[in-house]
Protein backbone atom coordinates (compact mmCIF):
# COMPACT_ATOMS: atom_id res chain seq x y z
CA UNK A 1 0.00 0.00 0.00
CA UNK A 2 1.24 3.31 -1.04
CA UNK A 3 0.15 6.53 1.01
CA UNK A 4 0.55 9.26 -0.39
CA UNK A 5 1.19 12.39 0.91
CA UNK A 6 -1.90 13.83 0.23
CA UNK A 7 -3.72 11.26 3.18
CA UNK A 8 -0.35 11.09 5.19
CA UNK A 9 -1.10 14.12 7.35
CA UNK A 10 -0.79 15.01 10.98
CA UNK A 11 -3.57 15.92 11.85
CA UNK A 12 -2.58 17.32 14.77
CA UNK A 13 -0.33 20.43 13.63
CA UNK A 14 -0.63 21.30 9.90
CA UNK A 15 -3.12 19.90 7.48
CA UNK A 16 -6.43 19.69 9.09
CA UNK A 17 -9.48 21.71 7.25
CA UNK A 18 -11.99 22.95 8.80
CA UNK A 19 -13.48 24.64 12.22
CA UNK A 20 -12.81 21.09 14.28
CA UNK A 21 -11.60 22.00 17.84
CA UNK A 22 -11.23 25.99 16.99
CA UNK A 23 -13.26 28.37 19.31
CA UNK A 24 -14.44 31.50 17.97
CA UNK A 25 -15.32 33.93 21.47
CA UNK A 26 -19.09 34.83 21.08
CA UNK A 27 -20.56 37.91 23.37
CA UNK A 28 -22.05 34.81 26.67
CA UNK A 29 -17.95 34.23 27.04
CA UNK A 30 -17.04 37.62 27.08
CA UNK A 31 -18.30 38.16 30.54
CA UNK A 32 -16.42 34.89 31.45
CA UNK A 33 -12.81 36.30 30.92
CA UNK A 34 -12.27 39.16 32.62
CA UNK A 35 -10.20 39.16 35.15
CA UNK A 36 -8.92 41.41 38.55
CA UNK A 37 -7.70 43.90 35.90
CA UNK A 38 -10.78 43.78 33.78
CA UNK A 39 -9.72 42.42 30.72
CA UNK A 40 -12.00 41.76 28.91
CA UNK A 41 -10.52 39.65 25.45
CA UNK A 42 -13.84 39.42 23.19
CA UNK A 43 -13.67 42.24 20.51
CA UNK A 44 -16.22 42.44 17.77
CA UNK A 45 -13.79 43.26 15.53
CA UNK A 46 -13.71 46.18 12.55
CA UNK A 47 -13.88 44.29 9.34
CA UNK A 48 -11.08 46.52 7.83
CA UNK A 49 -8.95 45.50 10.94
CA UNK A 50 -9.78 41.60 10.96
CA UNK A 51 -8.89 41.65 7.23
CA UNK A 52 -5.62 43.61 7.53
CA UNK A 53 -4.26 41.00 10.95
CA UNK A 54 -5.14 38.35 8.37
CA UNK A 55 -2.89 39.57 5.56
CA UNK A 56 -0.01 40.37 7.96
CA UNK A 57 0.12 37.05 9.34
CA UNK A 58 -0.15 35.77 5.58
CA UNK A 59 3.24 37.32 4.95
CA UNK A 60 4.31 35.65 8.14
CA UNK A 61 4.42 32.39 6.75
CA UNK A 62 6.05 29.64 8.19
CA UNK A 63 8.18 32.23 10.94
CA UNK A 64 7.43 30.18 13.80
CA UNK A 65 7.72 34.24 15.76
CA UNK A 66 4.13 35.89 15.63
CA UNK A 67 3.53 37.38 18.58
CA UNK A 68 4.48 40.82 17.79
CA UNK A 69 1.68 40.50 15.72
CA UNK A 70 -0.59 39.27 18.13
CA UNK A 71 0.32 41.46 20.73
CA UNK A 72 -0.11 44.17 18.09
CA UNK A 73 -3.90 43.58 17.31
CA UNK A 74 -5.29 41.80 20.72
CA UNK A 75 -6.71 45.01 21.22
CA UNK A 76 -8.00 45.62 18.38
CA UNK A 77 -9.70 42.40 17.29
CA UNK A 78 -9.81 40.55 20.41
CA UNK A 79 -8.75 36.85 21.02
CA UNK A 80 -11.54 35.93 19.19
CA UNK A 81 -10.38 37.74 15.84
CA UNK A 82 -7.01 36.50 16.41
CA UNK A 83 -7.32 32.95 16.96
CA UNK A 84 -10.36 33.11 13.14
CA UNK A 85 -7.50 34.86 11.68
CA UNK A 86 -5.00 32.00 12.43
CA UNK A 87 -7.70 29.04 11.87
CA UNK A 88 -8.18 31.00 8.60
CA UNK A 89 -4.68 31.63 7.17
CA UNK A 90 -3.48 28.09 8.66
CA UNK A 91 -5.49 24.79 8.18
CA UNK A 92 -5.34 22.70 10.87
CA UNK A 93 -3.58 25.38 12.79
CA UNK A 94 -1.81 24.27 16.03
CA UNK A 95 1.80 25.73 16.53
CA UNK A 96 0.90 28.97 15.26
CA UNK A 97 -1.55 29.36 17.95
CA UNK A 98 1.27 29.13 20.68
CA UNK A 99 2.22 32.57 20.69
CA UNK A 100 -1.48 33.40 20.81
CA UNK A 101 -1.54 31.50 24.23
CA UNK A 102 1.06 33.24 25.41
CA UNK A 103 -0.07 36.67 24.51
CA UNK A 104 -3.07 35.49 26.16
CA UNK A 105 -1.48 34.53 29.45
CA UNK A 106 0.60 37.83 29.44
CA UNK A 107 -2.47 40.00 29.06
CA UNK A 108 -5.35 37.96 31.62
CA UNK A 109 -2.30 36.13 34.15
CA UNK A 110 -4.11 33.82 34.96
CA UNK A 111 -4.00 30.13 34.31
CA UNK A 112 -7.94 29.34 34.41
CA UNK A 113 -9.43 33.08 32.59
CA UNK A 114 -6.75 31.86 29.38
CA UNK A 115 -7.88 28.30 29.44
CA UNK A 116 -10.98 29.13 29.11
CA UNK A 117 -10.21 31.92 26.17
CA UNK A 118 -8.30 29.45 24.44
CA UNK A 119 -10.89 26.28 24.58
CA UNK A 120 -9.51 23.55 22.23
CA UNK A 121 -8.50 26.38 19.41
CA UNK A 122 -6.56 25.03 16.78
CA UNK A 123 -5.94 21.54 18.41
CA UNK A 124 -5.13 22.88 21.91
CA UNK A 125 -2.20 24.64 20.30
CA UNK A 126 -3.60 28.03 21.95
CA UNK A 127 -3.21 26.20 25.31
CA UNK A 128 -0.10 25.00 24.75
CA UNK A 129 0.94 28.43 24.42
CA UNK A 130 -0.56 29.25 27.79
CA UNK A 131 1.47 26.66 29.57
CA UNK A 132 4.49 27.90 27.75
CA UNK A 133 4.38 31.07 29.11
CA UNK A 134 2.94 30.02 32.86
CA UNK A 135 5.83 28.25 33.30
CA UNK A 136 8.30 30.83 32.49
CA UNK A 137 7.66 30.82 36.36
CA UNK A 138 9.88 28.16 36.69
CA UNK A 139 12.92 29.90 35.27
CA UNK A 140 15.12 29.91 38.25
CA UNK A 141 17.64 32.48 36.52
CA UNK A 142 18.48 34.79 33.66
CA UNK A 143 19.42 32.48 31.00
CA UNK A 144 16.75 30.44 31.91
CA UNK A 145 17.29 27.36 33.65
CA UNK A 146 14.09 25.54 34.98
CA UNK A 147 14.42 25.22 38.90
CA UNK A 148 12.72 22.21 39.71
CA UNK A 149 11.38 22.86 42.92
CA UNK A 150 9.20 25.59 41.72
CA UNK A 151 8.69 23.06 38.33
CA UNK A 152 7.72 20.45 40.71
CA UNK A 153 5.00 22.97 42.58
CA UNK A 154 3.90 24.38 39.24
CA UNK A 155 3.15 21.06 37.93
CA UNK A 156 0.99 19.51 41.12
CA UNK A 157 -1.04 23.24 40.84
CA UNK A 158 -1.78 23.75 36.84
CA UNK A 159 -2.41 19.62 36.35
CA UNK A 160 -3.96 18.31 39.61
CA UNK A 161 -5.72 21.17 41.09
CA UNK A 162 -6.31 24.15 38.63
CA UNK A 163 -10.06 23.36 38.51
CA UNK A 164 -10.07 24.94 34.49
CA UNK A 165 -7.67 22.30 33.53
CA UNK A 166 -9.65 19.69 34.66
CA UNK A 167 -13.26 20.33 33.60
CA UNK A 168 -11.86 21.39 30.45
CA UNK A 169 -8.99 19.24 29.21
CA UNK A 170 -8.23 16.70 31.96
CA UNK A 171 -4.43 16.11 33.89
CA UNK A 172 -3.22 13.15 30.43
CA UNK A 173 -3.36 16.26 28.30
CA UNK A 174 -2.80 18.72 31.23
CA UNK A 175 1.03 17.12 30.75
CA UNK A 176 1.00 17.25 27.22
CA UNK A 177 0.19 20.56 27.11
CA UNK A 178 2.96 20.81 29.51
CA UNK A 179 5.91 18.67 27.73
CA UNK A 180 4.96 21.51 25.39
CA UNK A 181 5.94 24.30 27.09
CA UNK A 182 8.87 22.22 28.88
CA UNK A 183 10.88 21.26 25.56
CA UNK A 184 10.07 24.71 24.56
CA UNK A 185 11.53 26.42 27.91
CA UNK A 186 14.47 23.73 27.68
CA UNK A 187 15.43 25.31 24.22
CA UNK A 188 14.17 22.34 22.49
CA UNK A 189 17.04 20.20 24.52
CA UNK A 190 15.38 16.84 24.25
CA UNK A 191 17.11 15.09 27.32
CA UNK A 192 16.63 17.95 29.84
CA UNK A 193 12.59 18.15 28.86
CA UNK A 194 12.46 14.56 29.18
CA UNK A 195 14.23 14.70 32.62
CA UNK A 196 11.79 17.71 33.51
CA UNK A 197 8.56 15.15 32.33
CA UNK A 198 10.04 13.01 34.74
CA UNK A 199 9.20 15.30 37.91
CA UNK A 200 5.36 13.67 37.17
CA UNK A 201 4.87 10.83 39.73
CA UNK A 202 2.20 9.00 37.52
CA UNK A 203 4.28 7.16 34.50
CA UNK A 204 1.92 7.98 32.11
CA UNK A 205 1.57 11.39 32.93
CA UNK A 206 5.48 11.52 32.57
CA UNK A 207 4.66 9.28 29.01
CA UNK A 208 2.50 11.84 28.09
CA UNK A 209 4.25 14.90 29.07
CA UNK A 210 7.37 13.71 26.70
CA UNK A 211 4.17 13.19 24.03
CA UNK A 212 3.63 16.57 23.99
CA UNK A 213 7.67 17.54 24.33
CA UNK A 214 8.32 15.38 21.04
CA UNK A 215 5.55 17.46 19.24
CA UNK A 216 6.79 20.68 20.17
CA UNK A 217 10.73 19.51 19.28
CA UNK A 218 8.99 17.86 15.70
CA UNK A 219 7.16 20.74 14.42
CA UNK A 220 10.04 23.25 15.31
CA UNK A 221 13.20 21.01 14.60
CA UNK A 222 12.05 18.19 12.03
CA UNK A 223 13.58 20.45 8.97
CA UNK A 224 16.61 20.85 10.57
CA UNK A 225 17.50 17.11 11.56
CA UNK A 226 17.25 15.79 8.25
CA UNK A 227 20.71 14.81 8.49
CA UNK A 228 20.16 13.09 11.82
CA UNK A 229 18.44 10.70 10.30
CA UNK A 230 14.79 9.62 8.95
CA UNK A 231 13.36 9.12 12.61
CA UNK A 232 15.55 10.81 14.74
CA UNK A 233 14.67 11.94 17.88
CA UNK A 234 11.95 8.95 18.00
CA UNK A 235 14.83 6.09 17.52
CA UNK A 236 17.73 7.55 20.08
CA UNK A 237 15.74 9.16 23.24
CA UNK A 238 13.16 7.63 25.52
CA UNK A 239 9.78 6.56 24.73
CA UNK A 240 10.11 6.16 21.02
CA UNK A 241 6.58 5.17 20.58
CA UNK A 242 4.79 8.07 21.53
CA UNK A 243 7.62 10.66 19.34
CA UNK A 244 6.27 8.64 16.34
CA UNK A 245 2.77 9.34 17.38
CA UNK A 246 4.03 12.82 15.18
CA UNK A 247 6.87 12.22 13.29
CA UNK A 248 5.19 9.85 10.85
CA UNK A 249 2.87 12.60 9.63
CA UNK A 250 6.04 15.18 9.07
CA UNK A 251 7.98 11.87 7.55
CA UNK A 252 5.28 10.79 5.36
CA UNK A 253 5.21 13.88 3.15
CA UNK A 254 9.15 13.57 2.62
CA UNK A 255 8.84 9.69 1.75
CA UNK A 256 6.44 10.49 -0.83
CA UNK A 257 8.41 13.43 -2.03
CA UNK A 258 11.26 10.70 -2.63
CA UNK A 259 8.64 7.66 -3.98
CA UNK A 260 8.84 5.45 -1.08
CA UNK A 261 6.11 3.60 0.70
CA UNK A 262 5.68 4.92 4.20
CA UNK A 263 4.18 1.59 5.00
CA UNK A 264 7.30 0.01 3.87
CA UNK A 265 9.42 2.25 6.07
CA UNK A 266 7.77 1.45 9.06
CA UNK A 267 7.87 -1.92 8.20
CA UNK A 268 12.12 -1.64 8.52
CA UNK A 269 12.10 -0.22 12.15
CA UNK A 270 11.99 -2.32 15.07
CA UNK A 271 10.45 -2.35 18.50
CA UNK A 272 8.70 0.44 19.69
CA UNK A 273 9.93 2.61 17.32
CA UNK A 274 8.47 0.42 14.39
CA UNK A 275 5.23 -0.12 16.46
CA UNK A 276 4.83 3.82 17.13
CA UNK A 277 5.34 3.99 13.37
CA UNK A 278 1.99 2.22 13.21
CA UNK A 279 -0.04 4.24 15.54
CA UNK A 280 1.33 7.80 13.88
CA UNK A 281 -0.31 5.88 10.62
CA UNK A 282 -3.74 6.00 12.40
CA UNK A 283 -3.58 9.13 13.70
CA UNK A 284 -2.62 10.82 10.68
CA UNK A 285 -5.34 9.05 8.92
CA UNK A 286 -8.01 9.89 11.46
CA UNK A 287 -9.60 12.92 9.43
CA UNK A 288 -9.40 11.34 6.58
CA UNK A 289 -11.57 7.91 7.92
CA UNK A 290 -14.04 10.53 9.40
CA UNK A 291 -14.38 12.50 5.90
CA UNK A 292 -14.82 8.37 4.12
CA UNK A 293 -12.25 8.32 1.85
CA UNK A 294 -10.39 5.65 2.96
CA UNK A 295 -11.33 3.33 5.76
CA UNK A 296 -9.94 2.00 8.58
CA UNK A 297 -10.20 -1.45 7.95
CA UNK A 298 -7.51 -0.93 5.13
CA UNK A 299 -5.24 1.35 6.84
CA UNK A 300 -4.27 -0.31 9.87
CA UNK A 301 -2.75 -3.77 8.71
CA UNK A 302 0.21 -5.63 9.94
CA UNK A 303 0.59 -7.88 12.71
CA UNK A 304 -1.80 -8.24 15.52
CA UNK A 305 0.01 -5.21 17.83
CA UNK A 306 0.44 -3.26 14.52
CA UNK A 307 -3.00 -3.26 14.06
CA UNK A 308 -3.99 -1.75 17.27
CA UNK A 309 -1.21 0.49 17.63
CA UNK A 310 -2.96 2.01 14.37
CA UNK A 311 -6.27 2.04 15.42
CA UNK A 312 -5.77 3.29 18.72
CA UNK A 313 -3.77 6.25 17.15
CA UNK A 314 -7.02 6.71 14.90
CA UNK A 315 -9.95 5.90 17.56
CA UNK A 316 -8.56 8.06 20.24
CA UNK A 317 -7.94 11.42 17.67
CA UNK A 318 -11.63 10.63 16.23
CA UNK A 319 -13.06 10.37 20.00
CA UNK A 320 -11.55 13.59 20.84
CA UNK A 321 -12.53 15.94 17.72
CA UNK A 322 -15.10 13.74 15.87
CA UNK A 323 -16.91 11.63 18.66
CA UNK A 324 -20.08 11.48 16.73
CA UNK A 325 -17.96 9.40 14.11
CA UNK A 326 -16.62 6.60 16.33
CA UNK A 327 -19.11 3.81 15.99
CA UNK A 328 -19.77 4.22 12.29
CA UNK A 329 -15.81 4.37 12.13
CA UNK A 330 -15.28 1.27 14.38
CA UNK A 331 -18.30 -0.66 12.86
CA UNK A 332 -16.07 -1.24 9.92
CA UNK A 333 -14.25 -3.40 12.37
CA UNK A 334 -14.71 -6.88 13.42
CA UNK A 335 -14.47 -8.65 16.64
CA UNK A 336 -11.36 -7.54 18.96
CA UNK A 337 -10.13 -5.06 16.64
CA UNK A 338 -13.64 -3.21 16.86
CA UNK A 339 -13.62 -3.31 20.83
CA UNK A 340 -10.32 -2.03 20.58
CA UNK A 341 -11.27 1.10 18.27
CA UNK A 342 -14.66 1.59 20.24
CA UNK A 343 -12.34 2.03 23.50
CA UNK A 344 -9.94 4.21 22.16
CA UNK A 345 -13.02 6.43 21.26
CA UNK A 346 -14.16 6.24 24.16
CA UNK A 347 -10.77 7.30 25.95
CA UNK A 348 -9.68 9.58 23.81
CA UNK A 349 -6.61 10.98 23.91
CA UNK A 350 -4.04 11.37 26.84
CA UNK A 351 -6.62 9.14 28.86
CA UNK A 352 -5.36 7.93 32.18
CA UNK A 353 -7.26 5.19 31.97
CA UNK A 354 -5.99 3.65 29.25
CA UNK A 355 -3.23 0.50 29.54
CA UNK A 356 0.16 2.02 27.75
CA UNK A 357 2.10 -1.54 28.07
CA UNK A 358 2.35 -1.94 24.97
CA UNK A 359 3.83 1.33 24.36
CA UNK A 360 6.27 1.90 27.16
CA UNK A 361 10.18 1.11 26.68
Amino acid sequence: MHLKSAIIVLLLLAACSGNTGNVVLNTTQSADIETGENVNLYVDPVPGKQLEFEKKLKLTGTNPDKRALYEEYLDVIGANGILKGIDKIYSGCHSQAHDAGKVIYAKVKDISSALRICGDACYTGCMHGVLMEAFKGAQGDEEGHIDTEKLKSMLKDICSKNEEMQESYGPGECAHGVGHALMFLNGYNIRNALNACADFDDKKMEYYCADGGYMEYDVVREADDVDKGLWYPCDTFDYPATCMRTKVGLVGKRLDKAGLDLVKECEKLDGKVRLGCFHGIGTSHAKIFVLGKLHIKDVCIGTKNEEIACIEGAGEFIGKYFPDSVLSICSELDGDLKEVCLTAGKHKLYSLEKDLTLYLN
